[in-house]
């Protein structure tokens, strides 16, 4: 695992004040879920009222293009919001982490962006990418839309395939790779897993990418529900994805693991929670019906926890597990996402 820059000192700002262009601030997470909160270390790319200050003229041209200028009519009938979400866990013990979050909500012929991106370190999230920008509805509001300094490129189906953050103090890059698996969201939108490579300076790392997509319409009534995410891996290519998109224990979740070159998928797995330990901000096992199977979760420190400019809000920190199946059993490390929203 790295760790980006050093630890920033002086006043905190609030959760959307900017402290300067690729800079590193304090913040706190708001009190969305319960239990323990975490520290957050901010790194500020300017891309709304500041957007003159983070990017070259050049770059707002090519952002602007990028947008599209041209609106369509179906795309302005109607408030609507669109995630896109990336979630990385590399093979080094313990792993390196990343989550990237893109959110798009048109209202009338406005697209409201609301991206943010934090990378995991020795004892602390590290924000990377924090954009807050208004455009004209494109042709396609769901896109995820280059903005200020990120560099994003889109192959086949609007998969993001490579994401690009020139920081003052590292370049950050995440390239997606072969594709393992892929599969449709609850709302219709295409989700993938992939191999992946995150480099921070001169530091990569192999691991696990999964992208989630999902949308809503935002005058619709909303389900007040939680999801959550578990992505594992293993010190020898090894991964397990866990997708509960209503945590509760009598809800299945699927399940896909990777072991050994084989696939094994359930989708009628339990995610139970667990008395957690003390000082751990959680704990859980997954049970298979009729399948000689056990997985035990515990997440540790340190948690991270935000609420987007639009409302969203998400927790997420290290976990580790042991998978039991037969006589073997396997330690593995990687992220939990607990999520409400868009």
């Amino acid at each position: 695992m790295f760790s980006i820059g050093a630890k920033p000192t002086g006043r905190p700002p609030s959760v959307t004040g900017p402290s300067g262009p690729d800079t590193l601030s304090s913040v706190n997470g708001r009190g969305v879920f319960p239990g323990k909160r975490g520290r957050f270390w901010r790194t500020t790319l300017l891309c709304s009222a500041w957007l003159a200050a983070c990017g070259s003229p050049a770059d707002q041209a090519e952002n602007q293009r990028a947008a599209g200028s041209d609106l369509d009519a179906d795309s302005a009938r109607f408030r609507a919001a669109y995630l896109t979400s990336l979630t990385f866990v590399g093979f080094r013990n313990p792993p390196s982490l990343a989550h990237i979050r893109f959110e798009n909500r048109t209202d009338g012929d406005r697209l409201s962006l609301s991206y943010e991106g934090w990378v995991a370190g020795r004892d602390e999230w590290t924000s990377v990418l924090t954009v807050r920008d208004t455009l004209p509805v494109p042709r396609a509001a769901w896109r995820v839309v280059p903005v200020g300094r990120a560099r994003i490129r889109v192959g086949d189906g609007a998969q993001i395939e490579s994401l690009s953050l020139p920081l003052d103090s590292a370049l950050i890059r995440l390239e997606a790779l072969d594709a393992i698996s892929a599969w449709s969201s609850t709302t219709g939108q295409r989700e993938t897993l992939r191999s992946a490579e995150l480099t921070v300076g001169g530091f990569s790392e192999p691991g696990l990418l999964l992208q989630q997509r999902r949308a809503r319409i935002l005058d619709a009534p909303r389900a007040d529900t939680v999801s959550q995410a578990f992505v594992l891996t293993d010190t020898i290519g090894n991964g397990l994805i866990i997708l509960h998109r209503r945590a509760l224990p009598d809800v299945p979740a699927s399940v896909w693991a990777w072991l050994d070159g084989e696939r094994i998928e359930w989708s009628d797995a339990l995610v139970l929670p667990l008395s957690p330990s003390e000082g751990t901000p959680g704990r859980w096992s997954l049970e298979v019906a009729d399948r000689n199977i056990t997985l035990e979760i515990e997440g540790s420190e340190p948690t991270g926890e935000a609420v987007s400019a639009s409302g969203s809000a998400y927790r997420m920190y290290p976990v580790r597990a042991t998978l039991s199946f037969g006589d073997e059993r396997r330690t593995m490390a990687g992220i939990r996402i607990e999520d409400v929203g868009p």
